[in-house]
Parts: C-alpha cells; sequence; structure tokens
C-alpha cells in the first residue's frame, strides 16, 4: 500500500472519528433544548468551534488571521451578520474557527449525501433559492436568531466558486441584520498555498470546490494534501445604522466592495505559457 494512500486512510479514519463526537454533541444539544432551536444553534456553535480547531490542526491547514483594524474586538459581548466569499466546504471550518457561528446554506446542501447530515447537525438554517415563496419567513427566522444574540454567517455570493473574482453579493438576506439592527462582520477568505507551491488554476480544484464536482471525491482527494495555508481577513464591522429595509440592497453592494478589497483572485495572468508561477 502507497504511503499516500495510509495517509489518506489515517486523516479520513479520524475525520470520522471526530464527525461520530459531534454526532454524539448535537444530540446532546436536541436533548438539552428539545424546543429552542436557538439555544440549541448557540451550543452548537462552540461544538463546531472545538470541532474545527481540532480538524484543521489533524489536517495540517494553517490559518492565518489578519484584522484589519487590531482594536476590534470579536467577542461574546456582542453578535454578528457574517458575511464571506465562498470558495469551498472548508470555509465553514475556518469561520467556525474563529467565532462560534450558525450557518445559512441551500437547501441543495441539505439534500445532498453526507453535507446534508453534517448541516442538520451543525444547526444549519436552510434558504431555498429555487423558489423565493418561503423568503420572508426565512429572513424572520435569522432575525430572530439574531436577536437572541446568535452569529449568523452567510455566504451571499450564493454558490462556491473557483477564486478568479468575488461574486456580485444577493441582497435579501442582509435584511436581517436591518431588522434586528445588527452590525455586519465582513470576511475575506484567501486560499495562499498548497504543500508550499502558490495555490494558481493548475492547483486550485484540490482545495476549491464549485460547479458540478462531487462532495466525496472531492473530499478524499483533499486528504492527500499535506500542508495548506489560508489567510482569514477580519474586517471592522459595519454599523447598521446608515441602511434601512428601503436601502438594504446598498448594504449589499457595500459589503460586496469591503469582501473584495482584500480578496487575492486565483488568476490565470500567475502562470506563464511553461506552466510556471509568475513572481
Amino acid at each position: 500500500m502507497r504511503l499516500s494512500l495510509v495517509f489518506q486512510i489515517i486523516r479520513f479514519c479520524t475525520f470520522l472519528v471526530a464527525l461520530i463526537t459531534f454526532a454524539l454533541c448535537s444530540l446532546l444539544g436536541i436533548l438539552l433544548f428539545p424546543q429552542n432551536v436557538i439555544k440549541r444553534n448557540r451550543y452548537l456553535g462552540y461544538v463546531m468551534k472545538l470541532h474545527s480547531r481540532f480538524l484543521l490542526w489533524v489536517f495540517n491547514h494553517h490559518v492565518f488571521i489578519k484584522q484589519t483594524d487590531p482594536k476590534i474586538s470579536i467577542d461574546g459581548n456582542q453578535n454578528y451578520l457574517i458575511v464571506s466569499n465562498h470558495l469551498s466546504y472548508l470555509d465553514m471550518l475556518l469561520i467556525s474557527s474563529f467565532v462560534p457561528t450558525s450557518f445559512v446554506t441551500s437547501v441543495e446542501i441539505k439534500e445532498t449525501p453526507g453535507l446534508g447530515q453534517i448541516s442538520k447537525m451543525a444547526g444549519c438554517f436552510y434558504v431555498e433559492r429555487r423558489n423565493r415563496s418561503q423568503l420572508g419567513f426565512e429572513i424572520m427566522e435569522l432575525t430572530e436568531a439574531l436577536n437572541q444574540n446568535c452569529n449568523i454567517t452567510i455566504f451571499p455570493e450564493a454558490t462556491s466558486t473557483n477564486g478568479e473574482s468575488v461574486l456580485r453579493f444577493k441582497r435579501p438576506l442582509f435584511k436581517a441584520a436591518i431588522l434586528a439592527k445588527r452590525s455586519i462582520l465582513p470576511i475575506t477568505i484567501n486560499y495562499l498555498s498548497i504543500n508550499n507551491n502558490p495555490i494558481t488554476p493548475l492547483n486550485r480544484d484540490q482545495v476549491c470546490w464549485y460547479g458540478e464536482m462531487t462532495f466525496f471525491s472531492h473530499f478524499w482527494s483533499l486528504l492527500k494534501i499535506r500542508k495548506l495555508e489560508i489567510e482569514l481577513v477580519i474586517q471592522t464591522p459595519m454599523s447598521i445604522e446608515d441602511y434601512n429595509e428601503e436601502n438594504f440592497d446598498q448594504c449589499s453592494t457595500d459589503s460586496h466592495q469591503k469582501v473584495s478589497s482584500f480578496f487575492r483572485p486565483i488568476a490565470i495572468s500567475s502562470i506563464n505559457y511553461n506552466g510556471e508561477v509568475l513572481p
């Protein structure tokens, strides 16, 4: 058996052990808070934070935290609507390792074998992007969670990408922050290197999960990576006082500008015709 295969199997088994313990903690949350979904999600946010840090350590994923304003303290005294660009399912581990939060994801993820079960255990909120008939209820559900001091994380691009750019943000869910009068915390995710090689269009598919990629085959390939470096840029929270229900589309635009301003595109221009990375 090749050494790399043994390496993958060990990591996969470690992941399964972490997943089982997380499932047990999720079950405990249901027993502790059978009728209170918000309290259960707050509990799961802290559980996921611990598990995320453990998995990032096991996978040898190094996360470099950069705060644009070192004076800003992200603590339990204030909660936020967190907005971020989206490149991979790893994004959830990265953000959770920094701050306990509940995520908003699509019903399509809920219906994806494997990911659907994990997202349920993590206490995710779901939105139906194929049908907007439930949008009002979904916004009020997020508003209630914010009002009860939960951090909520959304990926407003509404899809994961290949890292060439940050797509235009969808605006409806920003209304929850306005209704709850909670600040918005912009976060930018940059995948920097794989096995000490800069990430480029030639190797990005080892990390970025997008398009028609299947989860299990991509995850199995991800386990081959010996070392992954990621940058997490935590920006100054945006006050919600300048926005209202009539101009919450501007809130989306301003958030996109902030996230994009620290984004490092995985650009084709960074490679020459010989496949070498340009300085």
